[in-house]
């Protein structure tokens, strides 16, 4: 009996000294982006600045939370005129306006931040001083060369994001397979 009490503690000594805790799991214990208000959603911010302090880091947890995001084509907006969907969500996403929120997100403690950052991010200065929308078009990216500032920090944050999706990828197969065998 004394044998069988020293094997379990030491086995579980060694299971909880090697276990390392993924930082990322906490994103599983908070409700769903897209099933939360405004108020609701901008409670988490800071704690997303606080848990993952890293901008990469902290990207990588903000886009881990919005997977499952129900899909709608162009769903972002000007919220007057034509297009009165709202200039920033979280209840609904197209890949574009994914990395565009996701991008706002990140760098923004309140909901307001997030709006100010999207409109950084989303709009450019024309010649006459007026902000426009920028839109996305796959010629983008064979016209790096004419591309803003901003286009061009987008792109970078865009290839970045496509690395991280790829080891995120990886990442869950490979914890698939290990709890499988």
């Amino acid at each position: 009996m004394v044998g069988i009490k020293h094997i379990f503690v030491i086995s579980f000594l060694i299971t909880s000294c090697t276990t390392q805790a993924d930082p990322f799991k906490w994103v599983d214990t908070i409700p769903d982006p897209w099933l939360l208000s405004e108020t609701e959603f901008e409670f988490y911010l800071p704690q997303f600045h606080e848990r993952f302090p890293n901008y990469y880091d902290r990207l990588k947890a903000l886009n881990l939370w919005r997977v499952g995001t129900p899909y709608g084509l162009f769903c972002l907006g000007e919220e007057s005129g034509k297009d009165n969907d709202p200039l920033l969500r979280a209840d609904s996403s197209d890949c574009t306006v994914h990395v565009l929120t996701t991008l706002a997100f990140a760098e923004s403690f309140t909901w307001q931040n997030a709006r100010d950052a999207i409109v950084d991010i989303h709009y450019k200065m024309d010649e006459n001083g007026e902000k426009n929308l920028l839109i996305f078009l796959d010629g983008i990216i064979h016209q790096i060369g004419s591309c803003t500032m901003i286009e061009r920090w987008i792109l970078r944050h865009l290839l970045h994001m496509k690395t991280i999706w790829k080891k995120l990828k990886l990442n869950s197969i490979k914890n698939r397979m290990d709890r499988n065998f």
